[in-house]
């Protein structure tokens, strides 16, 4: 079985794993298990960073990382006090950025940073999937989700140093490889800008 093979089997058993334990609100209404993907795709950074020889500087990382992410969502989300699309119903001004979608993004872009772009495939996949069930129900805006990948991409990239896999060059071939984000922010006299670069 390849390094890749294994990758898959691990985030479908983690996911199967959440589901079970979701399973309880399976007839309360359709599930797009955005709950327990929030918690498996960091679990499957960390899975494969413990599977690469344990490597510290990685998991040190990934944890600050994910720490900066959440606090800086908090941090935003009551800073902007913008309502959610269901506000009517639920009353809650904590719609920018999704939580969701930050914590999946980080995830996702902290494997394809110490990984590389074919080991983040899978956990990419699911975080899209995150933020599509984030706005399919009615709980965010596809704007709080570019606000999410941004702010993740601009912390992941000030904090998790790619890994060259002790190969001399490897870096730069990955580079050549893998498709490059750059997320940047900007105040307006409107309010926020986001701009979403992305090379080849």
């Amino acid at each position: 079985m390849t390094r890749t093979d294994k990758s898959v089997t691990r985030v479908l058993a983690a996911i199967c794993l959440m589901g079970f334990l979701g399973a309880n609100e399976l007839n309360a209404r359709p599930r797009y298990y955005d709950d327990e993907l929030q918690l498996a795709v960091p679990l499957y950074a960390l899975w494969l960073s413990c599977d690469n020889g344990r490597d510290c500087q990685g998991l040190a990382e990934l944890a600050l990382s994910l720490g900066l992410t959440q606090a800086s969502t908090l941090v935003i989300k009551h800073s902007v006090n913008e309502k959610r699309p269901d506000f009517a119903r639920t009353g809650d001004r904590q719609s920018f950025p999704s939580g969701h979608a930050a914590i999946t993004l980080a995830g996702a872009m902290f494997v394809h940073r110490k990984h590389g772009f074919r080991d983040a495939l899978i956990p990419y996949g699911l975080a899209l999937w995150t933020s599509f069930a984030r706005v399919e129900q009615n709980r965010h805006r596809w704007s709080d989700i570019l606000g999410a990948a941004a702010l993740s991409g601009i912390i992941i990239r000030a904090v998790v140093k790619p890994r060259d896999g002790g190969a001399p060059g490897a870096n730069a071939r990955n580079a050549q490889k893998s498709p490059r984000f750059m997320p940047s922010f900007g105040m307006t006299k409107d309010g926020f800008a986001l701009t979403l670069t992305i090379g080849f």
